[in-house]
């Protein structure tokens, strides 16, 4: 284990939305509440103190939104210059991040030998904007994949659109403590043997014990959402910026062992892989020259 940092809490709120970030514990952002109802949009939770490099992103580390960078999931990347196994969901949550706020920004960035990771939050009317800015600090060219692990707080009664796809790559499934295989589905509609879980885009209960991992390949201007009738979280980006959306869904069958989880993530990413050695294989890893730079944006918007 591993003595953590006193919490840097920096919050940023007007009329329509309050925001909360622990600077000291890899920028999370711990809540953000839409005041015009009260929903907290962000699966709630405390800090762990497992944030070594052997660290497992499961349980108490899996709450809120985090920055995963260079990897989602760890892989060994001996042979690129990271020279080590990267860790799980990446190098950058749990650990200090130097910050800034005003009156309308929280801006936040994180250092290491090789790489400057920056993100600056804007708050404006009912718009959280959100500025990235990945730097190559090294001689080599580095490659990394990005993705936001922002799990929300959702429940029956709540959907999610995604316009445009009709089919989801699926990394992972289980239903019933059971793990199952597909390529791909169709979405939302996705054909399996599942009663409980007749559509992908309705927010399933705990006692449907279901879980998926998906992507899909975005281009253009794309707006997801996520909410019901009484509110919605849309989530915007370019998909000449990021060209991939990750789709967690886990309605209580994880992480396990007596413990079990009701959350989803609609995650912008730079590519549809589960860690950077899968995205350098299929060539969609981002590959930085020294001192070159790489910026996205991503909005929130309550609507």
């Amino acid at each position: 284990m591993t003595t953590l940092p006193l919490p840097n809490v920096l919050t940023l709120e007007n009329a329509a939305m309050s925001i909360s970030v622990d600077a000291a514990y890899g920028a999370r952002v711990t809540s953000l509440v839409d005041k015009r109802n009260g929903r907290q949009w962000l699966y709630q939770g405390g800090r762990s103190e497992a944030i070594g490099e052997e660290a497992v992103y499961v349980g108490d580390e899996s709450i809120a939104w985090d920055e995963c960078f260079p990897t989602v999931s760890r892989c060994d990347s001996f042979d690129t210059p990271w020279k080590r196994r990267l860790r799980d969901h990446g190098n950058v949550w749990g650990r200090p991040w130097a910050a800034e706020a005003g009156a309308d920004f929280i801006a936040t960035t994180f250092n290491d030998d090789l790489s400057r990771f920056s993100r600056r939050l804007t708050l404006t009317g009912n718009a959280l904007v959100q500025d990235y800015v990945a730097t190559n600090l090294g001689s080599e060219t580095l490659p990394f994949l990005w993705c936001q692990h922002s799990l929300l707080a959702t429940g029956p009664g709540d959907d999610i659109d995604l316009p445009g796809i009709d089919r989801v790559k699926a990394t992972h499934l289980g239903a019933k403590g059971v793990a199952f295989s597909r390529d791909s589905l169709p979405w939302p509609h996705h054909g399996l043997d599942l009663p409980s879980v007749p559509r992908l885009d309705r927010i399933g209960g705990m006692e449907t014990q279901f879980a998926a991992k998906l992507y899909a390949d975005i281009s253009g201007d794309f707006r997801a959402s996520v909410g019901n009738a009484n509110g919605r979280l849309e989530i915007g980006w370019d998909g000449a910026e990021l060209p991939a959306i990750g789709i967690w869904l886990n309605y209580g069958a994880w992480p396990g062992n007596g413990r079990f989880m009701h959350q989803i993530a609609i995650e912008p990413a730079t590519a549809t892989a589960d860690h950077l050695a899968g995205a350098m294989a299929s060539g969609s890893a981002v590959e930085l020259a020294p001192g070159a730079s790489k910026s996205w944006r991503v909005t929130y918007r309550l609507v």
